[in-house]
Order: structure tokens, then C-alpha cells, then sequence
């Protein structure tokens, strides 16, 4: 499931390129009762840091409010929780908490006819306030820079582990050799 059209379709096309049968609904976590049965899943798969945005914020400019994103948080916890089988497994992960600040060039692209661009990924935190931005960046030659915000609360690694322990699950922060970016739980129901 995924709220995002490009996002659907460019599953899609690698579910066909791999010869795997997909089924995949545009809709939110929020939704999942609605859509899915009960303890009908062995293993439910959050990746890429998209957890944080369970309350909002992608693509969007938003107001943080600590109280309504963890409640989103956990609202959308338990809705992975319910869809699990018994022994079923979440994997989630987001960035650390350590994460800095930058704005980096990862690739330049080209726009139709126009001259090359440069794609920068962005963050920035604000610590006292608990609000973490982050956008894909195009900056053309001139210099002109556009991008959507992404603006969400700034859960910690400890808020997210305690609050999948309240929901039920049984919790084990792993470390994956092939990942570098951000850091991995499972959690078990």
C-alpha cells in the first residue's frame, strides 16, 4: 500500500520485471482495517524511513504536533500489529538518531531539452522544537533551487522501540551489513 501514484506505479513495474503477482492499494496506514484482514500476514515490510510520516508530511508543509504524530505513530503500530499472524514479523527502520544535517548533490539529471541539473538530498533538524525536514532538491545551473517538503515529528530510536513494546510486539534492533543509512528493527507478534 502506498499513497503515492509514482511510487504504486514504479512497484508495479518491478513486481512485472520480476514475474511476481502484485496487489497494491493506494491508501493509508490509517486504512489498513479497512482493507486487510485481521492476522492474514507473516511479515509486514516499512521501509525507507516512511514510518515517520504515518501522521503526514510528505510532500507537504505541515505544523509538528508531538501529540498527533504519536498517535498516528501508534494508531498505525497497532494496525500492523492486528494485520500480523501470531509470530509474524515487522521489519521497520528509519534514520538514526545521530542523523546531521546536510545537503548533498547525489545525481545530476537531465530535464527534457534543458541543460543538466543538479538532485540534492537535503535534512535539517531542529533538536528544541522535534522537527526534521527532508527534500530531493533540483538546482538548475542558474542556481534556482524548488523541492516539496517532507516535514515530520523527529521520533527517536527509544520512542519508536517503546512504543512497539506497548503495542505488543517484541522488539530486536539488528544490524544489517547492507544498510548504511538508516537503522533496522524487527519486531515480533
Amino acid at each position: 500500500m502506498d499513497l503515492m501514484d509514482d511510487e504504486i506505479q514504479v512497484f508495479k513495474k518491478r513486481a512485472k520485471e520480476l514475474k511476481v503477482s502484485s496487489q497494491i492499494k493506494k491508501t493509508s496506514w490509517k486504512q489498513i482495517p479497512r482493507y486487510y484482514k485481521k492476522e492474514s500476514y507473516d511479515f509486514l515490510f516499512c521501509r525507507g524511513n516512511s514510518f515517520i510520516y504515518a501522521d503526514g508530511g510528505w510532500n507537504k508543509k505541515q505544523t509538528i504536533n508531538k501529540k498527533s504524530s504519536i498517535d498516528s505513530y501508534k494508531k498505525t503500530l497497532k494496525n500492523f500489529y492486528d494485520v500480523l499472524k501470531k509470530g509474524g514479523y515487522l521489519y521497520i527502520d528509519k534514520f538514526p538518531d545521530n542523523e546531521k544535517p546536510h545537503k548533498d548533490v547525489v545525481a545530476q539529471i537531465k530535464v527534457g531539452q534543458k541543460e543538466k541539473e543538479d538532485l540534492i538530498f537535503y535534512t535539517k533538524k531542529i533538536p528544541s522544537k522535534r522537527y526534521r525536514e527532508a527534500m530531493m532538491i533540483r538546482r538548475t545551473p542558474e542556481g534556482k533551487e524548488t523541492g516539496l517538503p517532507n516535514m515530520t515529528y523527529d521520533l527517536r530510536e527509544d520512542e519508536l522501540e517503546s512504543m512497539m513494546r506497548e503495542i505488543g510486539f517484541k522488539v530486536k534492533k539488528i544490524n544489517l551489513k547492507s544498510e548504511t543509512h538508516f537503522k533496522v528493527w524487527l519486531a515480533k507478534k
